[in-house]
């Protein structure tokens, strides 16, 4: 955003005069970018998404292993130009902070009928509803895909995946008294264990949580 207007211009050897006969202020010129990426990337997630004669989270899970791929083909220094755009501008400009949640809202949507599919499959057991299991999937990600930049490594993106497709789509129920018993879903069927003993190896939790999350009635993950 600190990027003048004059830098574009010289950058790109468009003359001035030709600049305005298209955008009104270097803001529309903006906003175009993000119309111009969104398109883009609408047509990429239809190719990935739209293609009826494989399972919807194998679709999904390509998705984003593609997209893992194409990080590492950048050397890790593309990432999401939305994402980006969001951490710098959302919090300085209405026009930019609106339209880039117009973006991912409908990134979301198309997240939510791909699981909706998985859903009616049986694929997916969550007690989170399409929506907020696409919600997270698209913040989640977002977030991977900082991190990659960061540390130069498809590590996040890797553990994203795995804990997205193996634990987040899941109906788990969480053994707080550590003997692993067998989850189920809705229906009765095993899905998975998942001991509170693990958990807490691995990250730190205050003395006395499980007790905790029993009472206030959280009875999975």
């Amino acid at each position: 955003s600190a990027l003048g207007l004059q830098e574009i211009l010289k950058g790109s050897g468009v003359p001035k005069g030709s600049f305005y006969h298209y955008f009104a202020s270097k803001q529309d010129f903006g906003l175009a970018v993000i119309d111009r990426f969104d398109a883009h990337y609408r047509n990429k997630l239809g190719a990935a998404l739209d293609a009826p004669d494989t399972p919807p989270l194998n679709r999904l899970r390509r998705y984003l292993e593609s997209g893992m791929r194409e990080m590492i083909d950048a050397d890790f220094c593309s990432g999401c130009l939305i994402g980006n755009l969001g951490q710098e501008l959302a919090g300085r400009d209405p026009a930019f902070r609106l339209r880039l949640e117009q973006v991912f809202s409908g990134w979301a949507a198309r997240f939510t009928a791909c699981l909706d599919e998985a859903r009616q499959r049986g694929d997916v057991t969550a007690a989170a509803t399409t929506r907020e299991l696409a919600e997270f999937l698209l913040s989640g990600w977002e977030g991977a895909l900082m991190r990659a930049k960061v540390t130069h490594s498809t590590a996040p993106l890797q553990a994203f995946i795995t804990l997205y497709f193996s634990q987040v789509l899941r109906h788990v129920d969480v053994d707080v008294d550590g003997d692993m018993d067998d989850a189920v879903d809705h229906d009765g069927r095993r899905t998975g264990r998942v001991d509170l003993a693990i958990i807490t190896s691995t990250v730190p939790v205050p003395a006395g949580a499980g007790e905790r999350w029993r009472r206030a009635g959280v009875p999975h993950l």
